[in-house]
């Protein structure tokens, strides 16, 4: 599967930038939200 998943964004050109996620409170938290936003302008 991740030989797939690796060729697939090699032929998109595209970079595997990892994974967000949220558990809970964290799901909705105004903590989360930013971190989010701070990656999302980072790239």
């Amino acid at each position: 599967m991740s030989h797939y998943y690796n060729s697939f964004l090699n032929y998109l050109k595209l970079e595997d930038m990892g994974i967000f996620s949220a558990y809970g409170r964290e799901n909705k938290s105004e903590e989360k939200l930013k971190e989010l936003r701070e990656f999302g302008r980072s790239i």
